[in-house]
């Protein structure tokens, strides 16, 4: 069963747990950090962007599947074959137990299968009809920090995120250690398995309530413990998007403040570069979910590509 542990993308470990591949996008020590809110847990367990990816000949794979944990928020198993999706499968249709199987044109092609980012799943019993051999894993290696909107939430679709939309688009090995929910918070910057060439930082979403004091230490200490850990590594912060939410008072005038404090902290920095979400996703409810802070999933399609215009633009 481990030579399957190989396909897996997106992780920082593997267990095995009742006869199946458990991957997992948080180290202990980082899921230890979180363990003072269960929500925070559970959001760790979750497998935003894991994939599995693979070159083959065969005209159909299988697997057996296992939800270990579902959180609620809906989302999707995904197929790219060469790039395009090919197949979807809702995981609110699909048992807590099961098989799912896939067919293929003959002929070689690359295949990336996203799972659920919403749920914890383990896999067994990979099968191929033909050969087929691991991806290797991809030239340049981008860490992601962020809170929901990273992990993936609102888009209800596991592939169609501006993470993901980004990493297709960029040719990216990626780990996203979005947590639903969170806000800068310096116990995540650990040493992980995984060596980044550059980094991402979108959170500040969550952090309207708190005191500016409060937020601004917050902040400065996630920045100072991200330069300890990584050095002048090429780093991207994002501002938080903000469509507009009617139930929180004076929230416009709290997310200027949110973003005042964050560039003030990563203007220390030469190394790390700042760009708005807010300039990138259209003011419209049309591209979020109700709460007007989600982008949906045309919201994150969109917000993907911009990201990634705005990347080459900047030469990050």
């Amino acid at each position: 069963m481990r030579s399957i542990e190989k396909l897996f993308h997106g992780v920082l470990g593997v267990k095995d747990a009742e006869g199946y591949l458990v991957p997992a996008r948080f180290t202990r020590e980082q899921m230890e950090s979180v363990s003072y809110n269960p929500f925070f847990v559970e959001r760790t367990r979750c497998q935003a962007s894991v994939t599995l990816e693979l070159f083959t000949e065969a005209t159909e794979l299988s697997f057996s599947y296992k939800f270990f944990m579902r959180s609620g928020v809906k989302s999707t198993f995904e197929v790219y074959t060469d790039g395009f999706l090919t197949h979807l499968v809702g995981d609110d249709t699909v048992p807590d137990e099961g098989v799912l199987s896939f067919a293929f044109k003959e002929g070689k092609k690359r295949i990336e299968i996203y799972i659920p980012s919403y749920s914890e799943i383990g896999i067994k019993d990979f099968f191929a009809n033909g050969t087929y051999r691991a991806l290797p894993k991809r030239k340049t290696k981008v860490l992601f920090f962020g809170d929901s909107i990273t992990q993936g939430g609102g888009s209800k679709r596991s592939a169609q995120t501006y993470v993901n939309v980004v990493k297709r688009a960029l040719g990216l090995e990626i780990v996203n250690l979005g947590i639903g929910g969170y806000y800068f918070e310096k116990n995540l910057v650990t040493k992980i398995p995984f060596s980044p060439d550059k980094i991402v930082v979108s959170l500040g979403t969550n952090q309207h309530s708190m005191e500016e004091g409060e937020s601004k230490r917050r902040i400065r200490e996630f920045f100072e413990a991200l330069h300890a850990l990584y050095g002048d590594k090429s780093t991207l912060v994002i501002l938080p998007a903000y469509c507009g939410n009617p139930d929180i008072e004076n929230k416009p005038e709290k997310y200027k403040r949110i973003k005042r404090l964050i560039l003030e902290a990563a203007g220390r920095y030469p190394n790390i570069k700042t760009v708005s979400a807010y300039e990138m996703i259209p003011h419209l409810a049309d591209y979020y979910m109700d709460d007007l802070v989600h982008p949906n999933a045309l919201g994150m399609e969109l917000y993907g590509n911009n990201l990634v215009k705005t990347i080459k633009k900047i030469g990050f």
